[in-house]
């Protein structure tokens, strides 16, 4: 049985809801903040979700929009700046592209200023059967890049008769 989009969405409430609520973040969190200073926002980098339910499709027919609901989730938090993996290269191939065709060269100039992430949050979802129910779970792991800990970490779960 697969999840509705709506069912990709829940999850993505509740994993975001727990990140939130959870206290060991909420301590971490406001340490990261000292640390990066001048009210400056951690940086997530968010890699793609994997799809690690054997359904035949790739990550990205598969994955897609729930990743893209991910990343609306977490800036919407107000806590974190984003990087998205997947818009980086477009980005830089946009403004290459830009700059040879006649556009100012200071926005490639500025481009190159980097600001590395202090988080990359990664995550799949499975598909577990028992009993004749579904459990479906998306698996979500922040880690803290200067250290490579797990910052932070959680498993959001929805089940669904077969």
């Amino acid at each position: 049985e697969s999840l509705t989009a709506s069912e990709r969405s829940r999850l993505v409430t509740e994993a975001v809801s727990r990140l939130l609520t959870d206290p060991m973040f909420t301590v971490r969190y406001s340490e990261k903040c000292k640390i990066r200073g001048s009210g400056k926002l951690p940086l997530v980098a968010i890699a793609p979700l994997e799809n690690n339910v054997p359904d035949g499709r790739s990550d990205a027919a598969a994955m897609g929009q729930f990743s893209k609901e991910l990343m609306v989730a977490l800036r919407k938090t107000g806590k974190f700046d984003l990087l998205d993996d997947l818009a980086n290269p477009a980005l830089m191939n946009r403004i290459t592209s830009g700059n040879n065709d006649g556009e100012s060269a200071s926005a490639a100039q500025s481009f190159g200023d980097y600001d590395p992430p202090d988080f990359y949050l990664t995550g799949d979802v499975r598909r577990f059967l028992d009993d004749g129910i579904y459990t479906h779970c998306l698996n979500l792991q922040m880690l803290d890049t200067s250290t490579r800990r797990v910052f932070w970490s959680d498993t959001a779960k929805i089940l669904k008769r077969k």
